[in-house]
């Protein structure tokens, strides 16, 4: 009889991102991600400690940033008193 693993694990790959600083009108922030400035809607790669990684930039709050990196939704939070 063969046993065929459907739901075997993905190696799961973390990526860390870090929101460093929200910049720019309430029309058009801009946000730095990993030293590197996006504006809604714009895409590109930034440096992590597991190489680089893709990310899009799908809305920009006053405190917060959501991204869309490796098919996963994330929000990204300033540290507090920055």
């Amino acid at each position: 009889m063969l046993i065929t693993a459907t739901n075997a694990p993905r190696d799961v790959v973390v990526v860390e991102l870090e929101l460093r600083g929200i910049s720019g009108t309430v029309d058009r922030r801009l946000a730095i991600i990993n030293g590197h400035t996006f504006g809604v809607g714009e895409e590109g790669e930034v440096p992590t400690s597991n190489g680089r990684a893709r990310i899009r930039v799908l809305e920009i709050k006053s405190d917060s940033v959501v991204v869309l990196v490796n098919g996963e939704q994330r929000v990204l939070r300033l540290r507090p008193g920055l």
